[in-house]
């Protein structure tokens, strides 16, 4: 077997630097997730009503954070068991990831290793991702599964076992089933095991591209998997609804195709052209570097055809999303953004033979890994900013409305009107486009109503949630009366004839 106990015991003992490694990097980046305990985008709603989120995730096919949340007694939110769990999880998965590229590159490539745990593990992509910490644990606990799956089928198909074959596919079914990014993210590292694969084998064309097709279907088996489960996690759990959060993304066919293509165009320049600070000069740097070292070292690879195809397949990793949506993807759900940019920094850092270019390389994949720290600590900082302010305000709508008599909170409808974004200091991450870090819940408040009232809830003090037709005579009252704006004096009112409790932002 390519994979087992005996040969994950001989990866560490080749690399035993692995465990400080992975531990510097888990606290220069994730540190902030243990000091700032906050209340993140969407944790409101859970903690006041989990099952209302739960029921928005059947629908989207995510049973696999549903699964993992009943299976660990996590149903009800915890927020020091999610952050441990989230940080356990992802020092395992940088275990397995290390083993997996260590294994196919037979120990050979070390410093690829280490550049590789560094740089994925770092990028400001997971930082935006965590900011969701009601599925942080169970997201990290899918990055562990998806190279062990990859490990299975591998091992499958080298050495000819089914049983390692559907295990992988499983395996990756469930994977799939907690986030629908993991299919493209899986797609990814199936090309790097295919660009590796061919590395070490050096086939003919023809061999090189069964083998290519091989490891292609993997991907729609494992949805197949996905979908199976995502209709038992349905009927088990009574809940028959779907949603079109994910079909209405995808632009194709209802905007012009000049439209879709611009914003095609417009999300490659951003990530490749480093139009928006996140992203740095490493990924375009190694797309090109990765083709070219293919093409000079030819020999390595018999015929450098279907390596070259590997490697395209898995540069091209960041823009399949934006591609089948035409719609600019949030930046959370980018995750083959750091696997193609670790992915391909190995694959230079294995290809490189002059050892002073190859270590000059190493140093500045490093540094590169270090500024990446920098950027994700500064978001969790942001964060533990943005929820003091927005702490601030609600305690002051609170007293506000204390002050004007309220005292029966659980019936009096609470209804706030505009929108404050959240003043942060000089130390923090400024926004970005297709970002929500820094992002209040009184901000959000104009897209997701309630949600600041979830907030507030959280807190210990439950005001009745309003509808649509509150908000119209809110908003009716406010003009009435030339209500204030905040900060200033009164922009909290009582509406004698409705009850209403007003809140007026903007």
């Amino acid at each position: 077997m390519l994979f087992s106990v005996k040969g994950f015991r001989n990866f560490l003992k080749r690399c035993p630097w692995i465990c400080p490694l992975v531990l510097a990097v888990l606290v220069l980046a994730y540190g902030g997730k243990v000091i700032y305990q906050t209340v993140s985008l969407d944790l409101e709603i859970m903690m006041d009503s989990p099952n209302s989120l739960y029921r928005a995730w059947s629908a989207f096919g995510r049973w696999g954070l549903i699964l993992y949340k009943w299976i660990f007694g996590m149903w009800n939110y915890n927020a020091g068991i999610e952050t441990g769990l989230l940080l356990l999880n992802l020092a395992a998965a940088m275990f397995s990831f290390a083993y997996l590229l260590d294994t196919l590159t037979e120990g050979k490539n070390p410093l690829g290793v280490a550049a590789f745990t560094a740089l994925y593990l770092t990028h400001p992509v997971w930082g935006e991702q965590f900011l969701y910490m009601l599925q942080g644990a169970a997201i990290s606990f899918a990055v562990f599964l998806m190279p062990v799956a990859l490990m299975l089928y591998t091992d499958g198909l080298r050495g000819k076992k089914p049983v390692r074959i559907i295990a992988g596919i499983l395996l990756g079914g469930f994977v799939f089933g907690c986030y629908q990014s993991f299919v493209i993210m899986t797609a990814v590292g199936l090309a790097g095991i295919f660009l590796f694969e061919m590395h070490r084998t050096r086939p003919k064309f023809v061999r090189g591209f069964l083998t290519g097709v091989l490891y292609v279907l993997h991907v729609p088996l494992a949805f197949l998997v996905s979908k199976a489960g995502s209709y038992v996690q349905k009927m088990l759990y009574a809940n028959n609804s779907t949603s079109n959060y994910l079909t209405d993304q995808i632009r194709w066919g209802k905007d012009s195709a000049d439209e879709c293509l611009k914003v095609i165009r417009g999300f490659f320049d951003t990530v490749f052209l480093l139009k928006d600070s996140y992203f740095n000069i490493l990924l375009p740097a190694v797309c090109i570097l990765v083709l070219v070292l293919i093409i000079l070292k030819f020999r390595e690879f018999g015929n450098p055809v279907p390596a070259l195809i590997g490697a395209l397949a898995v540069a091209l990793g960041p823009m399949y999303l934006v591609s089948f949506t035409a719609t600019t993807p949030q930046y959370r759900s980018e995750l083959t953004l750091p696997l193609t940019a670790a992915l391909l920094s190995f694959a230079c850092l294995m290809l490189i033979k002059i050892k002073p270019v190859r270590i000059l390389f190493f140093i500045f994949c490093m540094y590169i890994a270090f500024l990446q720290a920098n950027t994700f600590a500064r978001i969790n900082y942001t964060e533990y900013i943005r929820y003091q302010q927005d702490v601030s305000l609600s305690e002051e709508i609170i007293q506000e409305s204390k002050d004007l008599g309220v005292t029966d909170f659980e019936n009096t409808r609470l209804v706030i009107i505009g929108n404050r974004i959240a003043p942060l200091n000089s130390a923090c991450e400024p926004r970005h486009p297709n970002s929500a870090v820094g992002a209040s819940v009184y901000e959000l408040e104009m897209i997701s109503m309630n949600k600041a009232n979830c907030f507030i809830r959280d807190l210990g003090v439950r005001y009745k949630m309003c509808s649509k037709g509150d908000l119209k005579t809110a908003r009716d009252y406010a003009n009435a009366n030339n209500m204030p704006i905040y900060p200033a004096k009164g922009f909290v009112a009582l509406d004698p004839e409705s009850g209403l409790l007003i809140v007026r932002l903007s």
